[in-house]
């Protein structure tokens, strides 16, 4: 063998093995066990869902930590905020928002940027309602409870 195939057998080597270690890594770190105590403090509001988020949701809420130390105040109490908020929502909410914020995304930034002025320009009763049209309608709790304890073939051919 020579020098050049064995140079980039041992780099290729070098660079397997520099993943794996990078993996091995990134698994432990995405336990809430395996994270440092200042990414536990800024996550907090995450934790007793943390388990359940996918690799990928996990790093994109550690580079959060990671940025959040450099933030203005403020900015810092607004990401708190919105952490509270997204661990209160439903994964159905949840889900909701994703596609809202994906469909913003797509948009050019100058509608992007026209569309928001145009909602922050609205009364607080004009986007409660424009929030309440957006929000899916949902079931009486009776209802529910009635369908799920019932078990006659009537209600359910209702």
């Amino acid at each position: 063998m020579n020098l050049r195939a064995l140079l980039l057998s041992a780099s290729l080597l070098l660079g397997v093995l520099a993943s794996a270690q990078g993996l091995a890594a990134a698994s432990d770190g995405a336990a809430w066990s395996g994270l440092t105590a200042s990414q536990k403090q800024i996550l907090a509001p995450l934790q007793k869902d943390w388990s359940s988020l996918d690799t990928q949701r996990r790093q994109k809420w550690l580079e959060v930590a990671s940025r959040f130390g450099g933030l203005p105040a403020e900015e810092q109490e607004r990401i708190r905020e919105r952490m509270v908020e997204w661990a209160r929502m439903t994964p159905a909410q949840r889900a909701r928002a994703r596609l809202v914020f994906q469909e913003a995304r797509q948009l050019p930034a100058d509608e992007r940027q026209a569309r928001w002025e145009a909602y922050r320009s609205l009364s607080p009763e004009a986007r409660q309602a424009l929030a309440q049209r957006a929000a899916p309608a949902a079931r009486p709790a009776s209802a529910v409870a009635r369908r799920s304890t019932c078990c006659c073939r009537r209600w359910r051919s209702r």
